[in-house]
């Protein structure tokens, strides 16, 4: 049979809408195969549950969509070219991988069952390490493990001369005391998850110990060296042992956030909300009433239908606005792009308000797309937004935040951005 010239409009047509199923599919799986290619696949997944728990969920409807759709191309001779019959080519052998990379994973002796079989039992691998399931509600925030310091203690330090102009008996002996400092750390390490509402830490030797979040007062969180030291309302602090630097403050900084308003407590998306929070400026045009310019710095929210500027950079500032206290010990202190990337996992109506009364509290703007002209300054590297009663906003996003706000910039013209 020779192949019918079927429009590419007409085959969307013809699929109902299912075609955008086959388009939002593409990168989850993608991600997910780039996770289980890695050597710290597991690590990686525990820190990308929701990855792993989108294709789980999308795993039964597209291997329904992909088999009809193939049986339609065949019977109606569709042209091997068509983007449609590519991408779900591309997305057929994408799941071939990742099933065979599941399998070796688990090291299955011969592959076996369906690709949602397979996603259950990884899931089920990768939550067998946390002492007790995640309910339905819960989000796996972070994961952190045993990283030894490559710091030596003083006396440690003190023994390399020794070992390299005294007797060759030395170099052992600071060996054996390089090992045994090895060892110390790696006996008071362990795990620890956090979720929105807990945090588990699983010492290597003895029982896991949870804390409600809900339970750790105003400075109850410090740091000491490479520990987490975290206090508890009427019961005994516990210590994180052997954490590496980075994972040490990503810590304090999510305990900080999650133990009080506006996230304590709150209910979780399955998914993070649309919304790009950006480095800006706001300012007076000429002709406007200020009579001497008037920059100020601040970040740009932006999200599909509205575009927020709060005229400061400090997380911690926008954090008591909304009825929180930032006491995190840490030199960095608390950028609001961090804050908003917590916000968006919130219901969509709580993040609005939320934004709506950050931006009103500390003296900023909340317009509507229409109330706004867009345009892009050179290299489209900058974006500037003029309102109706002259004042413009300036944004440069970063390499991540410029993918995001092109996802976005259909929507918001949309909603009347011009």
């Amino acid at each position: 049979m020779q192949p019918t010239s079927v429009p590419s409009s007409d085959i969307r047509r013809q699929l109902e809408g299912r075609f955008d199923a086959l388009e939002a599919a593409r990168k989850p799986y993608a991600e997910l195969e780039g996770l289980l290619r890695s050597w710290k696949w597991e690590r990686l997944l525990h820190a990308n549950l929701e990855l792993l728990r989108e294709v789980t969920r999308q795993e039964p409807v597209l291997e329904e969509l992909l088999v009809r759709l193939h049986k339609r191309a065949e019977a109606e001779a569709w042209p091997e070219e068509i983007p449609e019959l590519r991408l779900s080519r591309e997305l057929e052998a994408r799941r071939q991988r990742l099933g065979a990379l599941i399998h070796k994973r688990l090291r299955w002796p011969t592959p076996e069952g369906s690709l949602a079989e397979a996603l259950g039992q990884l899931a089920q691998h990768v939550l067998q390490g946390i002492p007790s399931p995640l309910h339905a509600r819960e989000r796996l925030l972070f994961r952190g493990a045993f990283r030894p310091s490559l710091k030596s203690p003083f006396w440690l330090s003190l023994s390399i001369p020794l070992s390299l102009h005294s007797y060759p008996a030395a170099g052992a002996l600071w060996l054996l005391m390089a090992l045994l400092w090895f060892g110390f750390q790696y006996r008071r390490s362990g795990n620890c998850w956090l979720t929105q509402e807990r945090l588990v830490w699983k010492p290597r030797n003895g029982q896991p110990v949870q804390v409600l979040l809900r339970s750790i007062p105003p400075q109850g969180i410090r740091r000491i060296l490479n520990s987490v030291h975290v206090e508890v309302e009427d019961s005994f602090p516990i210590q994180l042992e052997s954490l590496a630097k980075t994972d040490a403050e990503r810590l304090i900084t999510l305990l900080e956030l999650y133990r009080q308003p506006p996230l304590l407590g709150a209910a979780v998306s399955e998914r993070p909300l649309d919304a790009v929070c950006i480095p800006g400026l706001r300012r007076k045009v000429p002709g406007g009433a200020w009579v001497e310019p008037h920059v100020e710095p601040g970040c740009l929210v932006i999200r599909p239908d509205r575009i927020a500027f709060i005229p400061t950079q400090d997380g911690a500032s926008v954090l008591a606005a909304l009825g929180g206290t930032w006491s995190a010990p840490l030199r960095s202190g608390l950028p609001v792009s961090l804050l908003f990337e917590q916000l968006r996992w919130l219901p969509e109506a709580d993040f609005d308000r939320l934004l709506a009364h950050a931006a009103g509290e500390s003296g900023g703007l909340l317009l509507q797309a229409r109330e706004l002209r867009a345009s892009q300054g050179e290299e489209n590297d900058t974006l500037y937004l003029l309102s109706q009663d002259g004042v413009e906003l300036c944004g440069k996003p970063g390499q991540e935040g410029r993918a995001e706000l092109s996802r976005l910039w259909s929507r918001l013209q949309d909603a009347g951005l011009r």
